[in-house]
């Protein structure tokens, strides 16, 4: 009884009992003892919601909790008028129970014709009447009062949970708890008394009570669900619970007996036909007799037990073992299950739509309104439940998940973690990342070092896929408002993990690189917390809706989506207000603050189309609208600041205000400053366009002198994040066969001179110039975009190389010296006047001049090809 379930406590996960449906018990066990006692009608408390557990009982009272225990408060009114004893006057409220009682053989007087009714109950009188309700008489008990009732009662049970000696007085907290004892007692037939009861008609085992609300209680049974109505009180706090519910004759609850054993609340991470495993990482054994008690009858577990949708809430109730011996499951609502998808890998989770892979196959399957945890299993391998109409219904992960490793280094045969241990991955291995899933062999060169990749075997033990973060968070974005990024965001998205990798902007980075306001959001299967700084400010030109919720929001140009978490900051906002959006790293909407709380600093590369302008910022985003700068033309196409005031205008200015100082590269150093892990890097002619770099092409120095910065721009976390180089790679050129064109003003001596070059690219702009260039010559040139030449590069000529000169890995030996061959090189063919590849040169010819543009230790590269 209550000791076995006390007991039952230490050993099972929980026996969660009815918090005090009165409010002055503390005890759980009386508490759980009152309820049940209120249910069936026997005891209830006062008007003012307390039961007073430590008020002492006298005779008469308890006399009446015995009567209503044996379910004859109806009968009571009959007995009433009589006076059996002379302290128990005819017409008082004591008289009915005191001479129902006497009649049924549970109570005697004093044997002076007084019955002591204001006496203090003793526990030896109190036992001695339970045990005449259940039938035990002398025969069963023994002679000696009461030293062989009270020894009786504890043998079977009714004393569980009081410690009281026979000549001990009563208090209402006790009589509850042996009263509640008598109602699980077995009589001297063997029944359970509380089956016996005369008010019960019928009986609902494992019921459990789904809600109780306005004096009638929900409970759901493996009959489905159904409602009653309370004849006597049923306690709210029961709902949840399983046990006996006892229906009178009329079909109210005459009484609910909770199940002794506990239960548990568990999220489902793993389940097979004889295992379920909770997110705790508790595993609990299954047999075929367990049945799922769904939202609208119970199925066996042994045949159904996949509909168990994995990542949603389940309670298991337990037996006196501690074995599970009932699931009930919300999300279980009937069989649907049409077929399964074995192998399948949880590509992505968003949008209601689940992209898997399986077969070789991208997939997508709409996800039911009822999955869940579809989130959860991102990265993770096992098998996909469809219904009928093809929605993914379930999922469940394979029991051995993929094997995850840290990159050292990678190539087309496999990969080598950090750990020292080489992966060799399959011929015909397949590779999830950048959300696309592509041969191994055509995307190994990707993954870079510091990457986690999960890796997934075949039945023979082969490496067949790679997977690598693939950017799918879904909402499970956060916002930083303190200085404490890292310990913010962790707290936010739940990252429970340890050592798990920062990568902000796409670059590993630490805590340091990261500032407030900065967007989190953690992959669980990478353990990788990704962070972006992200931002655009302007003026709000549209917000999208769907089902009364923002779903989208158009701000310069472009829509992004409205993820949950930014709801509650957008709020405040309506279209044509400025803000600022804050963005994940896969471009949508976090949050949403004034401009006054922050502003993004945005920067990017200029086009003009007609009388618009855009911008294709650093971070990813292109703005676009009316730009109402002066000296446009000069700046396209060159690196500039552009900032919105009022819907769909942009105001557009060259970069100032930047930091100075040398760089050193391997120190990561500007000046004072370090450089942010994602900087980004361009280089131009001084003037003209600008075109993105790599820092880790510089390969030729480590310093760089101030002379060649024209500009740094420093983010948020005071690290440099923007450098602008003047002319310090050649990569700001055009590189092909100039021609030159000379106009004479008419009636006039000026001439006005231009050039461009022509290459497998075609003519590219004219420019204005007075560099002294020759029609036919090969160079490189940079035009701005007012149609003025920004600078232009000779090119040194090193002929009759053969081509056994050129290496495999990218470089040339020209004049005596290791020559870089530029990503972009151009190739001639002399013969036929006609621009190609290198790589069709090189097929067709053996002999070949090279023009580079500077020697190696300063840069160089070779930029053109002719074929002799």
């Amino acid at each position: 009884m209550l000791a076995a379930a006390a007991l039952l406590l230490s050993l099972t996960p929980a026996l969660d009992l009815p918090a005090a449906a009165f409010s002055d018990i503390r005890d759980e066990g009386v508490s759980l003892a009152a309820s049940v006692l209120e249910s069936f009608g026997i005891a209830s408390g006062y008007g003012d919601g307390t039961f007073r557990p430590d008020e002492k009982l006298s005779r008469a009272q308890f006399c009446k909790l015995a009567v209503m225990a044996m379910g004859l408060g109806d009968s009571v009114e009959s007995y009433a008028a009589k006076t059996l004893f002379s302290d128990v006057k005819g017409g008082t409220w004591a008289a009915g129970y005191v001479n129902l009682a006497y009649s049924k053989g549970i109570i005697n007087g004093y044997g002076n014709g007084v019955f002591g009714a204001g006496d203090g109950v003793t526990y030896g009188q109190a036992a001695t009447i339970l045990l005449r309700i259940l039938g035990y008489g002398a025969s069963q008990v023994g002679g000696i009062w009461p030293d062989d009732y009270v020894s009786f009662a504890s043998r079977i049970g009714l004393d569980e949970g009081v410690e009281l000696e026979a000549g001990d007085s009563l208090t209402r907290g006790q009589a509850a708890l042996l009263l509640y004892n008598l109602l699980l007692a077995k009589d001297s037939s063997g029944a359970e008394y509380y089956k016996t009861l005369p008010t019960a008609s019928s009986l609902v085992s494992d019921a459990v009570i789904t809600s109780v609300e306005n004096g009638a209680a929900g409970y759901r049974s493996a009959s489905g669900d159904r409602t009653a109505k309370a004849a006597y009180g049923l306690s709210e706090d029961f709902e949840g619970l399983r046990g006996t519910l006892l229906l009178s004759s009329k079909g109210l609850v005459a009484g609910f007996v909770p199940s002794e054993y506990g239960y548990r609340d568990v999220k489902v991470a793993y389940v097979d036909s004889g295992t379920l495993k909770d997110a705790d990482g508790v595993s609990h054994k299954m047999d075929g007799n367990i049945s799922i008690l769904g939202s609208r009858a119970a199925y066996s577990y042994s045949s159904y037990w996949y509909e168990l949708l994995v990542g949603s809430a389940a309670r298991l109730y337990f037996d006196s073992e501690g074995n599970v011996e009932l699931i009930y499951s919300a999300a279980f609502t009937a069989p649907r299950v049409s077929s399964r998808v074995s192998g399948a890998v949880i590509a992505s989770a968003s949008d209601g739509v689940a992209a898997y892979l399986a077969g070789g196959e991208k997939e997508e399957a709409e996800l039911d309104e009822a999955a869940a945890g579809y989130k959860d299993w991102i990265g993770s391998r096992g098998t996909l439940l469809l219904d009928s109409d093809g929605e993914a219904v379930g999922f469940i992960p394979d029991e051995k998940p993929g094997k995850d490793v840290k990159v050292s280094s990678v190539k087309a045969s496999g990969i080598t973690a950090a750990s020292g241990e080489y992966c060799k991955v399959a011929s015909g291995a397949q590779i999830y990342i950048g959300g696309e899933l592509d041969n191994y062999s055509s995307r190994w060169y990707d993954i870079d070092e510091g990457d986690i990749a999960r890796l997934f075997y075949d039945g023979d033990g082969n490496i067949n896929l790679v997977y690598l973060q693939g950017g799918a968070y879904g909402d499970a974005a956060a916002v930083a408002e303190t200085d404490s990024v890292k310990t913010e965001l962790a707290a936010k998205l739940r990252i429970s993990s340890t050592g798990y990798k920062v990568v902000k902007n796409g670059r590993e980075a630490d805590s340091s690189e990261l500032a407030r306001y900065d967007v989190g959001q953690y992959d669980a299967v990478t353990n990788t917390l990704t962070v972006s700084d992200i931002k655009i400010t302007g003026c709000i030109e549209d917000i999208a809706y769907s089902g009364g919720e923002p779903s989208g929001l158009t701000m310069l140009g472009n829509t992004f989506e409205v993820l949950d978490c930014a709801q509650d900051t957008l709020a405040g906002f309506k279209e044509g207000d400025r803000a600022t959006l804050l963005l994940t790293s896969d471009k949508k909407i976090a949050a949403v603050y004034s401009p006054q709380t922050v502003t993004a600093v945005m920067r990017g590369i200029l086009k003009l189309s007609g009388s618009t302008v855009s911008v294709a910022l650093t971070n990813g985003i292109t703005v676009s609208g009316t730009a109402y700068s002066a000296d446009l033309e000069e700046l396209d196409g060159g690196l500039v600041s552009v900032s919105a005031s009022s819907s769909g205008k942009l105001a557009v200015t060259a970069l100032s205000s930047g930091v100075s100082g040398s760089l050193s590269l391997s120190a990561k150093t500007l000046g004072g400053y370090k450089l942010a892990s994602g900087v980004k890097a361009y280089d131009w002619a001084g003037s003209g366009p600008a075109v993105e770099i790599d820092l880790d092409d510089i390969t030729w120095t480590d310093a760089i002198a101030s002379s060649y910065i024209s500009y740094a721009g420093v983010n948020s976390a005071g690290l440099v994040d923007l450098l602008l180089f003047k002319d310090l790679t050649g990569d700001a050129y055009t590189y092909g066969m100039a021609t030159v064109v000379t106009k004479t003003s008419t009636g006039a001596l000026a001439e006005n001179k231009s050039a461009y070059v022509t290459n497998l690219n075609g003519a590219s702009s004219s420019g204005l110039t007075a560099y002294a260039i020759t029609t036919g010559s090969f160079i490189g040139i940079a035009v701005r975009g007012d149609g003025v030449l920004a600078g232009y590069r000779s090119l040194t000529a090193v002929k009759e190389v053969p081509l056994s000169a050129f290496s495999g890995d990218g470089y040339v030996s020209a004049g005596g010296c290791l020559i870089k061959i530029a990503d972009d090189v151009q190739a001639y063919d002399s013969e036929t006047k006609t621009w190609m590849t290198l790589e069709e040169a090189m097929a067709k010819h053996s002999v070949f001049t090279v023009y580079y543009d500077r020697l190696p230790d300063s840069g160089g590269k070779v930029r053109i090809v002719v074929a002799e």
